[in-house]
């Protein structure tokens, strides 16, 4: 056991409740902190082969896998557990093929046709624990399909489009064989990679379920792995826009005319869904929703902007989980979500999840979120309900959101990490009209039913952060070298509901009320804090902020923890 252990147990002992009175801000060196889950890399590795005992396999159609002759090659390791920030390196590459050493990020810029290589990847944490993989990539023309709004044909055209380089595709509905109900489940492109040029992109194939959620929806258009393509990427250098066409509702709400709208669903077998740097715009209830079981999808580099606003029994999300089955059920596992930018969402969520086990949320933004009509749910990566394990939330930006950032009702949750988040400016922004003694939050665990161990590791959060509705049966959760600015006293962590304080384990955190400028208005340590970066909060002593830092502050607040009823919390 480290000292910082032997101290907190300590303090756990003889008080009972770990929360009051943990700050630990001078008594201790810091030091990295201990690896929470065992260092697991999720892709890329061999097909047929998972990173745990008893996972389901990653699949030999995964875009990993594949590229075409002479466009880069681009992916990005997913990995989790561990002691962050790791060390990335390869072996084996072919001539051309680099990683970022920080990132993970492979690139092969020029793969020559019929190349078939077998690069290895070898992943290093703070602690010195390794994880490799070697995985095979085979260079195939035939495996991929181009659309071209501009130069292209459709398929069904009297000079049809071929879906290939030279005579691509128009339309989203070429790859999908028409926009009948008969052409779901039509199958001729099933599991190809398709590149979009730039262009924009109607989401015009077979749409279903039209006139759902009390007739705010244009329909959702199904895409199973088993029939249709589910890897879509950008051409390189290009950005082309997938746009789900919102317009007003018959019963208008909001202020923009962004009620109705169609969205893509993912249904099982939904494996292998692979998203790359697309942009989505203009969709009213979701960009992406996956409704069945889908192992190994990822959404990377996409920017996903205007949703909303619509009816709140919608569930809103720009990238939304949605299959929920309860305590023993999983929809998803080994999913990745990275260096994203997700914005303007009116009544929604950048983010909602149900029943994944294994996901990675890193380095992505999500800003401008909240509700036009103070109805609906809005917040940015939302953890609801369904068995979930593994779940890790780190390095990504939070801002100017009008409730709250990380949040969710966490029902069977068993096991998270949050961690390296910067989360500032939760305030009422777009004229959030909600019960106006709404306290925005930065950071909620709200345990509607039973969760398990939460990791809360060197984040900075700036605004309220709040433990509810825990008792014995949940957690423990441990707050652990993180930067909190709020105007709380004590730990600056506020209880609602708590019956089990001594669940909350506060552990040498950095707080302090906005007034003592411990940070700057983006959230970075001000100058006469610069000697915590790499210590405490979000910042790493690796890694520049990406705004200046500001100067001069008192010494922050380290005293005891709140806690109130429901009854007395002042909303």
């Amino acid at each position: 056991m480290t000292r910082l252990k032997k101290i907190q147990t300590t303090l756990t002992q003889l008080t009972g409740r770990a929360a009051i009175g943990a700050t630990l801000l001078c008594a201790l060196p810091v030091a990295a902190s201990a690896a929470n889950y065992p260092l697991e890399l999720m892709h890329p590795r061999a097909a047929g082969t998972a990173s745990e005992p008893g996972a389901p396999p990653i699949g030999e159609h995964h875009r990993v896998f594949w590229a075409y002759p002479g466009l880069e090659y681009n992916i990005r390791a997913a990995v989790i557990g561990g002691a962050f920030p790791y060390k990335y390196a390869l072996s084996n590459a072919p001539a051309g093929m680099t990683i970022d050493a920080a990132s993970g990020t492979v690139s092969w810029p020029n793969p020559p046709a019929g190349a078939h290589v077998t690069p290895s990847l070898t992943v290093t944490d703070q602690e010195g624990s390794v994880v490799s993989s070697t995985w095979t990539i085979r260079v195939d023309a035939g495996r991929f399909l181009f659309v071209d709004a501009v130069n292209g044909r459709e398929f069904d055209a009297p000079s049809p489009g071929t879906g290939t380089i030279d005579n691509p595709f128009r339309r989203i509905r070429d790859i999908y064989s028409g926009d009948t109900a008969a052409t779901k489940l039509i199958a001729t492109h099933a599991r190809k990679i398709v590149y979009f040029k730039q262009g924009t992109y109607n989401i015009d194939g077979f749409l279903e379920n039209v006139g759902a959620y009390d007739g705010y929806s244009l329909g959702r258009m199904p895409i199973s792995e088993a029939t249709k393509p589910v890897a879509w990427l950008a051409f390189p250098g290009q950005t082309p826009t997938i746009d789900g066409r919102c317009q007003a509702a018959a019963k208008p709400m909001g202020p923009r005319p962004c009620n109705r709208g169609a969205h893509i669903a993912f249904y099982g077998p939904a494996n292998n869904v692979y998203w790359d740097g697309l942009r989505i715009v203009n969709v009213a209830i979701h960009g992406v929703r996956t409704e069945g079981a889908g192992n190994y999808q990822v959404f990377r580099r996409g920017t996903w902007t205007t949703q909303g606003p619509t009816v709140r029994s919608a569930n809103a999300g720009m990238i939304t989980f949605y299959a929920s089955g309860g305590a023993g059920s999983s929809m998803g596992w080994g999913i990745t979500i990275q260096d994203n930018v997700l914005s303007d969402i009116d009544g929604g969520m950048c983010v909602e999840l149900y029943s994944v086990q294994h996901i990675l949320i890193e380095d992505n933004v999500c800003h401008t979120v909240y509700s036009s009509n103070g109805t609906a749910d809005d917040g940015g990566v939302f953890i609801k309900g369904g068995e979930m394990r593994r779940v890790t939330v780190r390095g990504n930006t939070f801002h100017d959101l009008a409730r709250r950032a990380i949040a969710g009702n966490m029902l069977v949750l068993r096991s998270a990490e949050i961690l390296f988040n910067r989360v500032y400016n939760v305030r009422n922004i777009k004229n959030y009209t909600a019960d106006g003694n709404y306290n925005p939050v930065a950071l909620e665990l709200n345990q509607n039913g039973a969760a398990g161990v939460i990791h809360i590791y060197r984040n900075t959060l700036v605004g309220r952060v709040l433990v509810y509705n825990t008792d014995e049966a949940d957690g423990p959760f441990y707050f652990q070298q993180n930067v909190i600015v709020n105007d709380d006293p004590g730990t600056h962590i506020f209880f609602e509901d708590v019956t089990a304080p001594a669940r909350v384990v506060v552990t040498d955190n950095l707080v302090g009320k906005p007034g003592d400028r411990i940070v700057d208005g983006n959230g970075n340590l001000t100058g006469s804090h610069a000697a915590q970066i790499g210590k405490r909060g979000h910042q790493r002593s690796d890694v520049k902020p990406d705004r200046p830092a500001g100067r001069g502050s008192p010494k922050p607040e380290a005293n005891k923890g709140v806690a109130r009823s429901r009854a007395a919390h002042v909303r």
